[in-house]
């Protein structure tokens, strides 16, 4: 018998170690590892979190959170690993126990999906640095999911990731959601660095609004992704960093051209203070991307009137392959409704477009 998927759930009737389960189904290959710290759905008040099992078992030190060390550092046929940490589990990342759980996984060898995601407001730099660790020595790594917002992250905290990610040969996909934190410049350019050196990458989907980046930051991360030629999937969202300059935009427009084998593009520059003047740049050679055949552009909460949504219509219009086409102009010209009936039908009447949406 092969086991394909097992899964570690813990809840106040059943708290079973990795090992005892494995002995229980097979003891041959196990391919794929889902733990998962999610106690919101038996967590009614504080009461009955302090009463729960699950909650004493996830937040002490006993000999079962050992034993799932233990057990991880046996499963060395590991392809896939998911890991979920919930806001109840503060108490247990603010051990060491993370950073001994991340290493645990560095006998697996053969990992070529890691996903983490951690909603608890917090995560320490000794635990990030593991992450980056286990990142590094995984040679047959393909695809990586980080969600890591609003954790108040700092340019330290990067430093641990972006080391992982620069020894990364194979990987085609990365997930990063590093918004709502506390990143600068700095922890950009690490970012940027570490993405151009993934050439393999042809999924690249990273969000960093709303932290403190500057046009030098912005342009840091632009500059990596653009290295990345072989990408034919982007979802990019820098928005409410409120320094999306005329510069910033140029490097976008350049960069952008080195992509020829994009097929969907997605950007998001809400709240950047974006205008007819910078509307330009950011779109002039979005016909040069042959390929392209689904593209969504949020550019709520701008400075843009009619000649730049004009602009860019025109251009959306120039790339012929189009299917998709998803527009959010929201609180920008209220002047748009009676200017753009033109533009509007005449894509419509491209012949590949299945879907035009603009909200504004």
């Amino acid at each position: 018998m092969k086991l394909k998927k097992l899964v570690l759930k813990q809840d106040q009737n059943n708290v079973k170690s990795i090992q005892q389960l494995k002995d229980t189904a097979c003891k041959q290959l196990v391919e794929t590892l889902a733990v998962t710290f999610n106690l919101e759905d038996c967590l009614e008040d504080f009461k009955s979190l302090k009463e729960n099992s699950t909650y004493n078992y996830i937040n002490s030190t006993n000999d079962q959170d050992q034993n799932i060390i233990k057990d991880i550092q046996l499963c060395s046929n590991l392809v896939s690993v998911s890991l979920l940490f919930s806001q109840y589990s503060i108490q247990l990342l603010q051990k060491n126990w993370l950073k001994q759980f991340l290493e645990a996984f560095n006998k697996c060898k053969k990992l070529t999906k890691i996903a983490i995601s951690i909603l608890s407001q917090f995560v320490s730099y000794s635990s990030v640095r593991s992450l980056g660790n286990l990142l590094s020595i995984q040679d047959s790594l393909q695809d990586i999911y980080i969600d890591f917002q609003n954790l108040n992250l700092k340019n330290e905290h990067l430093k641990g990731i972006t080391a992982g990610l620069m020894k990364l040969k194979h990987i085609k996909i990365i997930t990063l959601d590093l918004s709502h934190n506390f990143i600068s410049n700095e922890g950009a350019f690490l970012l940027g660095k570490s993405i151009s050196k993934c050439l393999s990458l042809r999924k690249l989907t990273i969000y960093l609004e709303y932290n403190h980046l500057t046009e030098n930051g912005i342009e840091s991360i632009l500059e990596g992704v653009f290295q990345c030629n072989n990408l034919d999937h982007l979802d990019m969202d820098i928005g409410s960093n409120k320094e999306i300059t005329l510069s910033t935009l140029k490097s976008f427009k350049s960069g952008l051209i080195n992509l020829i084998n994009l097929k969907y593009l997605s950007f998001v520059y809400d709240s950047n203070m974006v205008n007819n003047n910078t509307i330009e740049n950011m779109c002039t050679n979005l016909t040069e991307l042959k390929h392209l055949l689904h593209i969504k552009i949020d550019l709520d909460n701008n400075y843009i009137f009619y000649e730049g949504l004009k602009h860019l219509l025109d251009q959306l219009y120039g790339c012929k392959n189009l299917r998709t086409i998803y527009l959010l102009l929201r609180n920008n010209s209220f002047e748009f409704q009676k200017s753009i009936t033109k533009q509007t039908n005449r894509l419509l009447k491209l012949k590949k477009l299945v879907l035009f949406h603009l909200d504004y």
